[in-house]
């Protein structure tokens, strides 16, 4: 914001500068009202050097193993894993970052949420949640000679339900998996069910599988689809980097993504200028992350 001087009769206008940590920034004027009167004052906005790591969530497993307990670690019962990108942003300290999450379908197994951040109420990153896992059951009761619920088979891991991260899906600011669905069926020989994978949160949210009619004697359902991940001078402007056309005070920098790769949700900032990192949790003003 330009500053004005008066030298022998002459108005003069200027931008004050000054340097810190290397970097030249700008010294904005601020107007105060004290005791009715307007007076100047000096604040500095300066940019902040930062980047962003958005982690999308897993998918569930599928809940029964062959003795009707809940499953161990077995790879094919596994939901698919979460999205990942990374960017870097220079972000004024006028501003605040704000967490954005887009939740996995329910219903069959639950799919996993997608995770990303904004920027005072304008979307900037979202990692995909990776679909439910699907799986099939059969209740042989004792009546008819039988012990209890029986894994009759299990999808097996499949990469096509992996939430993906990156600039992949053009258009979305987010929305939530499809939910999955169950059937079951009774007959003479016990109880049959086909459980169904939902969909990923993500950009756009992930597909549901489906269950089998009838109960498919036990076969499984689908897994659910990862959700998508994007950013948002891509969704924009179809590019990777530069300033964004939302708020030209901020610009962003692709820097890598990679699909089916978190376990857990969340966005971590870090400070390039310090290398101090934090866990976004709730509303964060860029003033704060000066100093991590």
């Amino acid at each position: 914001m330009p500053l004005f001087s008066k030298k022998d009769g002459i108005w003069n206008s200027g931008v004050n500068f000054f340097k810190t940590g290397g970097l030249w920034k700008q010294i904005n004027i601020l107007f105060l009202k004290d005791e009715g009167v307007w007076k100047e004052a000096d604040s500095a906005v300066s940019p902040v050097n930062l980047q962003f790591e958005v982690y999308g969530s897993q998918g569930q497993k599928f809940g029964m193993n062959d003795a009707g307990s809940p499953p161990g670690d077995d790879p094919g019962r596994f939901g698919g894993l979460g999205g990942y990108t990374k960017v870097q942003m220079i972000i004024p300290t006028a501003y605040k970052i704000t967490p954005y999450n887009f939740a996995g379908g329910v219903g069959g197994v639950n799919g996993g949420g997608a995770s990303g951040f904004g920027i005072d109420g304008e979307w900037m990153v979202v990692a995909g949640g990776g679909g439910g896992a699907a799986g099939g059951t059969w209740y042989w009761p004792p009546s008819l000679g039988g012990w209890g619920w029986v894994a009759i088979n299990v999808h097996p891991f499949n990469p096509n339900s992996h939430g993906s991260g990156g600039y992949n899906n053009s258009g979305s600011t987010g929305s939530a998996g499809v939910n999955g669905t169950y059937t079951q069926s009774v007959d003479g020989s016990g109880t049959k069910n086909s459980t169904a994978g939902s969909g990923g949160g993500g950009a756009p949210g992930g597909n549901a599988g489906t269950a089998q009619p009838n109960g498919g004697d036990g076969s499984p359902g689908t897994p659910g689809i990862g959700g998508g991940g994007n950013i948002r001078i891509w969704k924009d402007q179809g590019v990777t980097s530069g300033t964004l056309n939302v708020n030209p005070d901020w610009s962003m920098t692709f820097i890598t993504s990679s699909n089916g790769t978190s376990a857990g949700g969340g966005v971590v900032i870090t400070n390039l200028d310090t290398n101090g990192s934090v866990n976004l949790s709730g509303d964060m003003p860029v003033e704060d992350l000066k100093s991590i």
